[in-house]
């Protein structure tokens, strides 16, 4: 009897002693588990704020563009077509119709069909676009069977002594002195012979008319003559305008 008590004792110290290793285990399992709960939080927020920030940086762009479109859709003609061209190589979707359309007016139908097609690709502007398409065909149509070839041999002979003359006129300018070579280039650029745009431009910027050098920079944009240097010196005409 005395050591089934004794064995009874010994048991039940044994349990007391066990008791505070038990909690500590439950105390360590709870402390993990917090740990765990807090690092899935803390990823789980860093993945939102990644996302939040890629968003934010890709936002800004589109907007932009969308502020640029806008402003060309109501500016002058000239400045209207060096900006969709700007847009259109920047492969901004929305700006193809509209570029497609300024180049049909300006008589590049080519031009204005490949944009077209890139319009109606992305899904921009489908049915205009398409109607447009329309439109070229019948023009490119038109100029290709009305004219008589001997209506094409006259506007030749009558527009090429000119063509060649305002070339040699330029080629003169341009190694003319200052004041001789900008009556020159301001004769050209007034007579809208568009090789002349940009040296033209180049001359009022170095006047300081950056407003009139701004013109001739998009009327050369327009044109298609010397885009990259227009391109630039209107990136420079900015500048100073900023200052």
């Amino acid at each position: 009897m005395n050591i089934m008590k004794t064995i009874l004792r010994i048991i039940l110290f044994a349990a007391i002693a066990l008791m505070p290793l038990a909690a500590s285990a439950d105390d360590d399992i709870a402390t993990l588990r917090s740990q765990a709960e807090a690092g899935q939080k803390q990823q789980e927020e860093a993945r939102k704020q990644n996302a939040t920030a890629q968003q934010q940086n890709a936002e800004p762009a589109t907007d932009d563009n969308a502020a640029k479109l806008k402003k060309a859709l109501s500016s002058e003609r000239y400045e209207r077509a060096a900006a969709l061209h700007e847009l259109a190589e920047n492969h901004y979707a929305p700006a193809y119709y509209h570029y497609a359309k300024s180049l049909y007016e300006g008589g590049n139908y080519d031009k204005a069909r490949e944009y077209c097609k890139l319009s109606i690709s992305a899904w921009q502007n489908v049915a205009a676009s398409k109607m447009l398409l329309t439109h070229i065909d019948k023009k490119k149509e038109t100029a290709e069977t009305q004219p008589a070839a001997a209506e094409v041999d006259r506007q030749q002979q009558s527009s090429e002594p000119a063509t060649d003359d305002n070339a040699a006129k330029l080629k003169k300018a341009l190694s003319s002195g200052r004041y001789e070579r900008a009556a020159a280039l301001r004769e050209l650029a007034e007579n809208h012979y568009a090789p002349a745009y940009y040296h033209y431009a180049q001359s009022r910027y170095d006047a300081g008319d950056y407003n009139k050098a701004r013109e001739y920079c998009n009327l050369s944009i327009s044109a298609e003559q010397n885009v990259a240097a227009s391109k630039m010196l209107l990136r420079d005409i900015d500048a100073k305008l900023e200052n």
